[in-house]
């Protein structure tokens, strides 16, 4: 079974470290959960999730394999825990924040001493 492609993002971006999305080559990125990227945890990326090659790997242990043993390595769920939450997934419900601009606004509030 192949699992869907939001799925395997929310828990990429559950398990892995600083996750971000790279726009341009549609690939994910994050510091890797398995060998903690050594001592550069934190400020190194080295663990890549393309869904064009349903592939994730890593640069710096060389850890390489399909999503489903990845997420079953980091999260400690078996292969059957993981096809069922899968198959569970709503799909419908997954809003697309991946390349929305979050604008942030700031409201001042003054207190004159009353009762509001």
């Amino acid at each position: 079974m192949i699992l869907p492609e939001e799925y395997i993002i929310e828990k990429f971006y559950t398990y892995g470290y600083q996750p971000k999305r790279n726009k341009y080559n549609k690939t994910y990125q994050c510091g890797c959960p398995i060998c903690r990227e050594g001592k550069s945890l934190g400020i190194k990326r080295r663990c890549f999730y393309i869904p064009k090659n349903n592939n994730i790997f890593c640069h710096n242990c060389g850890w390489s394999s399909v999503p489903i043993k990845w997420i079953e390595k980091v999260s400690g769920l078996t292969y059957a825990q993981i096809l069922d939450e899968a198959n569970k997934y709503d799909t419908s419900k997954v809003y697309d924040f991946k390349d929305a601009v979050i604008k942030k606004e700031y409201v001042a509030v003054i207190v004159t001493g009353k009762q509001i």
